[in-house]
C-alpha cells in the first residue's frame, strides 16, 4: 500500500497511476435521485463522453447510472464518496446545488442482483429492497425458463430477511431463493420479485444469546392473549410471567415457543429476566432486536431470533427483468475466476497530489469478467473477502453502489463469497455480506452445518472450502474500539466486557473451524472432485513489506500476536498441518493488495523440488489485487519458496482452467487491458490424492 512508504518513495508510488479496468455503463433504471430530478444524459456532450457507449448514453435517457468512466461524477471527492450511481441534476428555477446528484436504491424493485453457488445443479439468487424492510418477512418468488424461450419452466419461492445499517436510520430487505434442480451446462433465463405473502426463513428459529443487557431493543410484540397462563408483569401485554418454579433452561425454551415459528413474520426476540426482588421471571417480547444497551450488573439476557424475517406489509415488488445464465456442472473441465479485495474506486490521474481529471474508468476487474464469461473463459466466481470498501460507508449507500455496479456481472455468473477484515469495519459485524449469502449458507447448511464461518461447495472437478479466519488477523491491541476484531454476533461471550479475550469466544470459534474443516475434508470424494482447494482472505505464505507503520484504523489485520493466541502464527499451526494431511491442492488468499504464488511449500521449506510437476506439498496463491484502495509492495527478501517472478503490483485477477483430474492452469490477468502476466500449469499425477503429502508428518 502506498501507506507503507515514507518520503520520496511515497511520493514514486502516489504519482504511478492506477491501471484501470475494462470499462461497462451500467443503467440504474429504478433508482431514483437523492435532489431534483434527472436530466437527459444526452443533452450534455461532455457527460456523454463519460459512457464507454454514446449510444447508452442515450438510451438511458433521464434514469441514474454508473458511467463507465466515471462511477463518481468529481474526483475532487474522496476516494470513499461514490455512492449508488448518479444523474445530471434539473433543479428547474432554483438551480442551487452540484450539477449532478446521487441516486437512491429502489424501494419497489429488485436491485443488486446476485447468483450464489448452491452445488452443480442449484444456484441461489439474492436481491434488496430499500424499503426500511417493510418486506422483510415476504415470499419471494422466481420464475425460469429456457433461454429464449417464451414459456415459463419453472417457479420457486423463497423468503426475506431484515437488515438495519449499523450507521445510518434505515433498514433493507434482503430477498432469497434457490433455483433448483439445473441441467448442467445450460443457458436459462430467469426474473424474480417479493410477493405480499408472509414467509418464514427455513427451519426452525435458532437464538443468539447475549447476557449482561437492559433489554432486547425494539418495538414491543403485544400478545392477544397470556400463554402461560401467570398474568403480565406490570400489566404490559408484551411482557407475560412465567410459571414459578420451573428451570431457567425450561422457561426459555417456552419463550422461544412464542417467539418461534408461530410468530416468524412478527416477533423477532425476547428478554429474559430471572425471578427477582418479589418479581416471578418473564420475557418480554419485541418485534426487532436491534442494539443492545450493555449493563454489565443485570440478569437480563437477550434471545435474538437469528434469520428474524419481520414484517410483509407492502404491496409486492415489481418483477426484474429477465436477466440470463448458464448453469453448473458436475463433471468435465471446470473454468473460474478467483480474487480478493475489490471496490469501485476510480483511475485516478498521475502526479501528486491527485489531480481530478474525468474520464477516469474504474480500475476494478469487473468488466474483465463480464467479457470472460461472454467468451466462455469463466463459469463461475471465488471472492475471497474486502468487498466494497466498506459496505457500510456513507451509511450503507457504498454498498448499495458495489452490488449494483457487480449486478453485471453476478447476476449472469454464479459467485462464492467470503468474509475478509473490511466487512468487520463500520460496525458491521461482517452482516451485510451475511444477508448477501444467506441463501448459500442456508442451503449448504441443511446437508453440512455450514455457517457464514465456514461452508463448502462443489462444482465440476473443484471442491471449494471457504472459511472466514478474520478472528485470527483481526486481533490486535485496542481492536475492540476499531471493529469486533473479526469476531460476528454469534462469538460474542460477554457483551458487558471491554477485553477481548473476555469478550469473544474465540476458543469456541477455533474449535469449531477446525473441527469444521477437518470434517469436510475428510469427506471429500476426490474420484468426484480430485482438485481441492482452501480460500480465505487472509494469506499464510506472503512477502508482503510489513516494516513501514501502518496507519490504518485496523493496523491492516496483522494478527501479530504471539502463537496460542488469535494471530496469524496460531493460524498457521491450527491450518496448515490440515492442508498437508488431507493433500490439499490449492490455498487461496487475498489481504494484501498483490500478487503472489508459491512453489509447493509446507512449514517454510520447500518440498520435493521447485516445480509444479507432481508437487508434495499445498500450493499457495495470493491474488488481492482485484481493485483495491492502493497497492502493496513486496519485502526486499525473496524466500526460497516464493516464486520470485509472480510477486506482481499491478491490479490483476486469477483464472483458474481445471482441465481434467490432472491438469490445472493458473492465469492472472492484468484488469488494465486484460493481457496475461503470468502464468503457470499444475500436473497432478497421485494415485491417491486424499492421501497425505509425503512431507506431513516429517517436513
Amino acid at each position: 500500500m502506498c501507506r507503507h512508504l515514507q518520503t520520496v518513495a511515497a511520493l514514486l508510488c502516489a504519482a504511478a497511476p492506477r491501471v484501470s479496468g475494462i470499462a461497462h455503463d451500467t443503467v440504474l433504471p429504478h433508482h431514483t435521485p437523492a435532489r431534483c430530478r434527472c436530466a437527459p444524459w444526452a443533452n450534455n456532450a461532455s457527460a456523454v463522453k463519460l459512457w464507454e457507449n454514446a449510444t447508452a448514453a442515450a438510451a438511458a435517457g433521464v434514469a441514474c447510472a454508473m458511467p463507465a468512466n466515471a462511477v463518481t461524477p468529481d474526483l475532487a471527492l474522496p476516494d470513499y464518496s461514490p455512492a449508488d450511481g448518479w444523474c445530471l441534476a434539473d433543479c428547474g428555477g432554483d438551480g442551487g446545488g452540484a450539477w449532478y446528484t446521487w441516486c437512491v436504491p429502489p424501494r419497489d424493485a429488485p436491485s443488486g442482483i446476485n447468483l450464489l453457488v448452491v452445488n452443480a445443479s442449484t444456484v441461489g439468487v439474492n436481491f434488496v429492497t430499500a424499503d426500511m424492510g417493510v418486506r422483510a418477512g415476504c415470499r419471494v418468488v422466481a420464475e425460469l425458463r429456457a433461454a429464449g424461450a417464451e414459456a415459463t419452466a419453472g417457479s420457486f419461492t423463497g423468503y426475506s430477511t431484515l437488515y438495519r445499517d449499523p450507521t445510518a436510520a434505515r433498514a433493507l430487505s434482503y430477498h432469497h431463493v434457490a433455483l433448483h434442480n439445473l441441467a448442467p451446462r445450460t443457458s436459462y433465463e430467469y426474473r424474480v420479485r417479493v410477493s405480499d405473502v408472509p414467509a418464514a426463513p427455513p427451519g426452525a428459529a435458532t437464538w443468539r444469546r447475549t447476557a449482561g443487557v437492559k433489554w432486547c431493543s425494539g418495538g414491543n410484540f403485544e400478545l392477544a392473549s397470556d400463554p402461560f397462563g401467570q398474568g403480565f408483569a406490570g400489566g404490559d401485554t408484551w411482557c407475560p410471567l412465567l410459571p414459578p418454579g420451573a428451570a431457567p433452561d425450561a422457561m426459555v425454551a417456552m419463550c422461544e415457543a412464542v417467539c418461534g415459528a408461530a410468530n416468524a413474520s412478527a416477533c423477532g426476540g425476547f428478554t429474559f429476566y430471572p425471578a427477582a426482588g418479589g418479581v416471578g421471571a418473564q420475557c418480554c417480547f419485541r418485534t426487532s432486536t436491534a442494539s443492545k444497551p450493555p449493563a454489565p450488573a443485570s440478569t437480563a439476557v437477550c434471545y435474538e431470533k437469528v434469520g428474524f424475517a419481520g414484517p410483509c406489509s407492502a404491496a409486492a415488488s415489481a418483477w426484474s427483468s429477465w436477466l440470463g445464465f448458464t448453469s453448473l456442472y458436475d463433471e468435465g473441465v471446470t473454468k473460474l475466476a478467483l480474487y480478493a479485495d475489490m471496490g469501485v474506486f476510480v483511475t485516478e490521474s498521475g502526479g501528486f497530489p491527485k489531480v481530478p481529471s474525468l474520464p477516469a474508468p474504474a480500475q476494478h476487474n469487473i468488466g474483465n469478467v463480464m467479457d470472460d464469461v461472454a467468451a466462455g473463459r469463466v463459469d463461475w466466481v471465488i471472492h475471497s473477502g474486502d468487498h466494497a470498501y466498506e459496505f457500510e460507508v456513507n451509511g450503507g449507500a457504498r454498498g448499495d453502489g458495489y452490488m449494483d455496479a457487480y449486478s453485471a456481472l453476478l447476476a449472469h455468473a454464479p459467485w462464492a463469497p467470503g468474509w475478509g477484515n473490511h466487512e468487520y469495519l463500520e460496525l458491521d459485524r461482517g452482516n451485510r455480506l451475511a444477508h448477501i449469502a444467506a441463501g448459500l449458507i442456508s442451503e449448504r447448511q441443511t446437508v453440512q452445518g455450514a455457517t457464514r464461518m465456514f461452508y463448502s461447495v462443489d462444482v465440476g472437478l473443484l471442491h471449494l472450502l471457504h472459511l472466514d479466519l478474520s478472528p485470527y488477523w483481526c486481533r490486535f491491541s485496542g481492536c475492540g474500539a476499531v471493529d469486533t476484531c473479526g469476531f460476528p454476533d454469534e462469538w460474542v461471550a460477554d457483551a458487558s466486557a471491554t477485553d477481548p479475550d473476555a469478550r469473544y469466544n474465540f476458543t469456541g470459534y477455533r474449535a469449531a473451524v477446525m473441527d469444521f474443516m477437518r470434517r469436510d475434508l475428510a469427506a471429500v470424494d476426490r474420484a468426484r472432485t480430485p482438485w481441492v482447494m482452501v480460500t480465505a482472505h487472509y494469506p499464510l505464505y506472503e512477502t508482503f513489506d510489513n516494516t513501514a507503520p501502518m496507519t490504518e484504523a485496523d493496523f491492516g489485520a496483522r494478527g501479530d500476536g504471539a502463537a496460542g493466541t488469535p494471530s496469524k502464527a496460531q493460524a498457521a499451526l491450527d491450518f496448515e498441518p490440515m492442508l498437508a494431511e488431507f493433500g490439499v491442492d490449492f490455498y487461496f488468499a487475498g489481504h494484501n493488495h498483490n500478487y503472489e504464488a508459491t512453489w509447493p511449500v509446507y512449514k517454510g521449506r520447500v518440498v520435493g523440488h521447485a516445480s509444479y510437476t507432481d508437487p508434495q506439498a499445498p500450493i499457495h496463491i495470493l491474488s488481492g489485487s482485484a481493485g483495491p484502495p492502493e497497492p502493496d509492495l513486496f519485502s526486499l527478501t525473496v524466500p526460497a519458496w516464493s516464486r520470485e517472478r509472480s510477486r506482481l503490483t499491478v491490479n490483476s485477477y486469477t483464472r483458474l482452467t481445471l482441465y481434467n483430474a490432472s491438469v490445472a492452469a493458473f492465469e492472472q490477468v492484468a484488469n488494465g487491458n486484460s493481457t496475461t502476466i503470468d502464468a503457470f500449469t499444475v500436473v497432478q499425477t497421485r494415485a491417491d490424492r486424499s492421501a497425505p503429502f509425503t512431507c506431513f508428518e516429517g517436513c
